[in-house]
């Protein structure tokens, strides 16, 4: 495992260590729960935008065309 340092805000400081009291976590099992979630949402915004380019080349219009063809 690997140690990374970085600076942020003081504002920010706060708001990380009142989050992980309000959701009885340490700081740092936050910062990783955060930085693994933002990696995933941000996995999953590139997957549906490729399957919009291909749904969009199909004939379908929106993501609501494809749900109510596959219901």
């Amino acid at each position: 495992m690997s140690t990374l340092q970085i600076n942020i805000e003081d504002k920010l400081r706060l708001e990380i260590e009142a989050q992980a009291k309000a959701l009885n976590l340490d700081v740092e099992t936050l910062v990783k729960k955060a930085l693994s979630d933002y990696f995933y949402l941000r996995r999953v915004d590139n997957l549906r935008r490729r399957l919009n380019k291909k749904a969009k080349a199909l004939g379908y219009k929106s993501e609501e065309d494809i749900f109510e063809s596959v219901s």
